[in-house]
């Protein structure tokens, strides 16, 4: 019986390829690896910090990560869905349920992708729909494009999302990413009717850029500005940033040890400053 099967196999090339180039086809769907924070991240326990600057990157995670776990969990699912129809230039997933994400007013909801390239050495393009029910009604919630050599971008409805599925993020989303010397470089824009779009960026495993609002100086007011903060294997690190007053631009620095305490800080004069600059123990990866 398994010369029969092996037998099987080896005159039906073209069949088995479809199968094995699956794999080819799903890497264009949004992954943890691509656009999720890294266990570098999820294992720092940001939140107990007494670093100014820490505490709000921890804030900006915080309200990032729940929309890149709706994202890469749809996403995973549909990788561990087989495909309903394969071809040379696309594949395609029926309906299939999920678990709604976590805060939704529903236990369920149904989605269904097709991926298409016009040849094997093309782009792949992709949509998700969602529904509440398996008979709809089907609203599209997102649509990208991937480049195999590691360049894409992608949109996000999350009104339509919400709608769906019960939750409240009536906001923008579109993110675009690319491989660089083996590692990934995601820019991620929501729109949340501020006066200005969030901008968050991942680098490889250990920086993470925002722009947001920072209350960090001695006057108590939250104002608009940029950071970016590198994070040790050990969970010690720095960063730097600048913010946005209504008649000067304040830079500022700081350091933490691998429990979050704070090393150093410094800005301007309305900062306080703490420790020296040689206290911290992570070098500053941002200066040229």
């Amino acid at each position: 019986m398994w010369a029969l099967v092996l037998a099987w196999g080896c005159t039906n090339p073209i069949s088995n390829e479809l199968f094995y180039a699956d794999e080819e086809f799903l890497s264009a769907f949004p992954s943890q690896d691509r656009i999720g924070f890294s266990s570098v991240y999820a294992n720092a326990g940001l939140e107990s910090s007494d670093d100014p600057l820490l505490t709000h990157a921890s804030i900006a995670a915080s309200d990032l990560d729940p929309l890149l776990t709706v994202i890469t969990t749809v996403s995973d699912v549909l990788r561990s869905t087989t495909p309903s129809e394969r071809s040379d230039t696309h594949r395609s997933w029926t309906e299939r349920s999920m678990i709604a994400p976590e805060g939704s007013s529903r236990e369920l909801w149904w989605i269904r992708s097709t991926i298409v390239r016009t040849d094997v050495d093309s782009d792949f393009s992709w949509t998700i729909e969602g529904a509440p029910q398996i008979d709809g009604p089907w609203d599209e919630v997102a649509i990208g494009r991937h480049d195999p050599d590691g360049l894409g971008t992608f949109s996000w409805d999350f009104v339509a999302t919400s709608q769906i599925v019960g939750l409240d993020y009536d906001i923008g989303f579109e993110a675009d990413y690319a491989t660089v010397n083996d590692e990934r470089e995601t820019q991620i824009d929501v729109d949340a009717g501020l006066a200005f779009p969030l901008r968050f960026n991942l680098v490889g495993s250990n920086i993470f850029a925002w722009t947001g609002f920072f209350e960090i100086t001695t006057d108590g007011v939250s104002w608009p500005g940029t950071a970016q903060i590198f994070l040790g294997e050990d969970g010690a690190g720095r960063g730097e940033g600048t913010l946005q007053r209504i008649d000067d631009e304040v830079r500022f620095e700081s350091c933490w040890n691998s429990g979050g305490s704070q090393v150093f800080t410094t800005g301007s004069a309305d900062m306080e400053s703490v420790g020296q600059p040689a206290d911290c123990t992570v070098a500053d990866v941002f200066s040229p």
